[in-house]
């Protein structure tokens, strides 16, 4: 026996000096382990307050609502079996029966009801689904009443967007009130979904599959390696170099060189976000706004004038997406109808608009662009300020990360600024109620007419599809004589895979990670 160990020692110090030498080349991946790549850095994990949508995309691996959403973005019973409406304010649901938080507890209708009341609260980004909840009380166990102070058409569609938490692991944890300081960086997590979380802050992010999930045969993936980098040329390699399986979002500006590897599959489809520009409308009181020229619908019209969308769509976006006729997607319901969606006609510079662009030329005016959420971001707002400057208007242009932008914002310090904005209603309203009601946590604009917020309430209970559709219609009108945001583009959803790889996708950018599976002869 020693003499056959000494006899192979040469062969086996051979091996064992190439695998010292050369580790990390010969490192396997098991089949069912896929590395997910995200290109902004996850920062907090509060199941109703994140900030970003990677923050969102990966809390819905872990987390589960009363409704999902399939790839039509419908609304399907998920965590109930069973609905009743009692009235036209009244609904009644019933839970599952087995479904489990990771944890180990069961789902009883006292987390629905501390989850939907919650999310209500101040700080929530889901608060403006919950505008007509009433009262929520459990019935037993199991069951559970919404009462709403109005009917609600878009109910059962808002509960898809609401993350389900347990009760008793929140308030051990000190968590029933949403910390909205920019310090909170929450990363426990304890959900009902296909995939677990390990909890340890610092280290490499994975999920893994729970194997109690309650639809657990649906999930083939084991372990979920994620991978966090903002840097686009980074990204590409790393995707390259078979460091990691799947990207999404995918930056545009890396679409050709990612599509000339045999390896690496693209995918797209037309996104349900639009991208624009925003306008302070009102003085405020805040000092750096108080000699606002954009109160001046004029002002506002002449930067409209100024900008050549077709060289953003170019320039920046390399032609993946569609120009903004309105800030309502395509297609999108009770949304406007899109006469050419490739071709704006922009407002020309009229004797008024030059008078006010003298104005503008006069103005301490500042770009306010957040820098880690959308795509292109810098590139965008240069070619902004690029445009304005060529237009004779001065504009200093200031990139800061999302905590900071969205603080000045709710300050009231910022009078142009970026934002994006997705649907996952699928419904105008959606719109309405977050960017142009009165007092709502997105409105920016200082924008507040009691008519506008009059109609957003009456479609919010609206039944009747034709008369909806009236009001929706209406409130439109008023507000695009208004211009309180001018929408620049409609990108393109782009994502990619390696070739072995097969990932669903939904309409506004979720990723079915459980549904993924992986080819290992591809």
């Amino acid at each position: 026996m020693f003499i056959s160990f000494f006899k192979h020692l040469p062969y086996l110090t051979g091996i064992f000096l190439l695998f010292f030498l050369f580790g990390r080349t010969v490192e396997t991946k098991a089949d069912d382990q896929l590395r997910w790549l995200l290109p902004s850095k996850i920062r907090n994990l509060d199941p109703h307050a994140y900030q970003n949508f990677e923050e969102e995309i990966l809390l819905y691996q872990i987390y589960e609502k009363l409704f999902s959403q399939d790839e039509d973005l419908i609304p399907n019973p998920n965590l109930i079996e069973r609905l009743k409406q009692l009235s036209p304010t009244r609904w009644e649901f019933t839970l599952r029966e087995n479904v489990r938080f990771h944890s180990g507890s069961l789902l009883k209708a006292e987390d629905v009801v501390f989850s939907l009341n919650r999310a209500m609260g101040i700080g929530s980004s889901v608060r403006p689904h919950t505008t007509s909840f009433g009262s929520i009380a459990s019935i037993d166990d199991f069951r559970f009443q919404i009462i709403l102070d109005k009917p609600n058409p878009l109910l059962l569609v808002q509960l898809a967007q609401i993350n389900i938490v347990s009760k008793s692991w929140i308030v051990e944890r000190s968590l029933t009130e949403i910390d909205t300081s920019s310090e909170n960086h929450f990363f426990e997590t304890n959900g009902t979904g296909p995939f677990k979380l390990n909890q340890m802050e610092g280290k490499p992010l994975k999920l893994f599959k729970n194997m109690s999930w309650w639809k657990s045969s649906e999930s083939l993936v084991e372990i979920i390696e994620i991978l966090q980098e903002p840097k686009v040329v980074r990204q590409r390699e790393m995707l390259e170099d078979n460091l990691v399986d799947f990207l999404v979002p995918v930056s545009t500006q890396q679409v050709d060189l990612l599509s000339q590897n045999e390896k690496i599959i693209m995918h797209e489809r037309p996104s349900l976000r639009t991208i624009f520009l925003g306008f302070k409308i009102s003085s405020g009181t805040h000092k750096s706004v108080l000699l606002n020229p954009f109160e001046s619908i004029e002002a506002r019209r002449f930067v409209k004038s100024s900008l050549q969308l077709e060289e953003l769509l170019s320039r920046v976006y390399s032609r993946q997406g569609i120009l903004s006729e309105h800030i309502v997607p395509p297609d999108a319901h009770g949304g406007p109808t899109y006469q050419n969606p490739n071709k704006i006609n922009l407002l020309g510079s009229s004797i008024q608009n030059r008078k006010h662009s003298l104005e503008l030329k006069t103005s301490k005016l500042n770009l306010d662009c957040p820098n880690d959420r959308y795509e292109n971001v810098k590139l965008l707002c240069s070619e902004i300020q690029r445009q304005l400057e060529k237009s004779g208007v001065p504009i200093k242009l200031n990139l800061r990360s999302s905590d900071e932008h969205f603080e000045d914002l709710r300050q009231g310090k910022s009078n142009l600024f970026l934002m994006g904005w997705g649907l996952p209603t699928y419904d105008s309203h959606y719109m309405l109620n977050y960017l142009y009601r009165s007092g709502s946590s997105w409105n920016f604009t200082g924008y507040s007419n009691p008519l506008v917020d009059q109609l957003i309430g009456a479609i919010d209970q609206e039944w009747q599809p034709s008369l909806r559709e009236k009001m929706l219609n209406l409130t439109w009108a008023i507000l695009d004589k208004e211009l309180l945001y001018f929408p620049l583009i409609h990108p393109n959803f782009i994502w990619a895979t390696r070739n072995n790889w097969s990932i669903p996708v939904r309409p506004d950018g979720i990723p079915l990670l459980y549904k993924a599976q992986n080819d290992p002869e591809s």
